[in-house]
């Protein structure tokens, strides 16, 4: 059973949009074409979407560490997945781990994440770190409560 367990500030953001511990969707037809499309999917990405899938929270806090956090997390994993398998093949043979796609963050950032808690955010020439666990990247996305770390650039700046 998937524990997620957000910083209260975070939590309080998802359950006004919706959210409980509790909720789970039928996310059938979204697994369907996600590995349709080419998507290896696992019981931990099942569940993940399940979830989460439909949820838009907008941040709690606007000013990151060295960033502007203006914009929503929305969970959207076709809309982000049916158009970028190529970008979540390219991560996954860069971190060595599948990666499923999980919805929309800053920038229109294309967010991606592992059965094992990675998470990133992607957008054409780099690749965000949001966190190590799904409850820590929603905390982040959220709460801007941490500095937007580079994990790859086209430029070669980054991890």
């Amino acid at each position: 059973m998937l524990e997620l367990r957000p910083a209260p500030e975070s939590r309080a953001a998802l359950v006004r949009r919706g959210w409980a511990e509790d909720r789970r969707v039928d996310v059938s037809g979204v697994l369907a074409a996600l590995r349709s499309a080419g998507y290896r999917i696992d019981p931990v990405m099942e569940e993940v979407l399940s979830c989460l899938a439909g949820i838009e929270a907008g941040p709690v806090n606007v000013e990151g560490t060295g960033f502007k956090n203006d914009e929503p997390f929305v969970v959207d994993p076709l809309g982000v997945g049916l158009r970028h398998l190529r970008e979540a093949n390219d991560l996954a043979e860069w971190f060595g781990a599948p990666f499923c796609p999980l919805g929309w963050w800053l920038c229109r950032s294309h967010v991606y994440f592992t059965s094992g808690g990675l998470v990133v955010a992607s957008l054409p020439g780099v690749v965000w770190h949001v966190g190590d666990t799904l409850s820590r990247a929603i905390d982040f996305m959220l709460l801007a409560d941490g500095p937007l770390v580079r994990l790859w650039s086209m430029d070669g700046l980054g991890g």
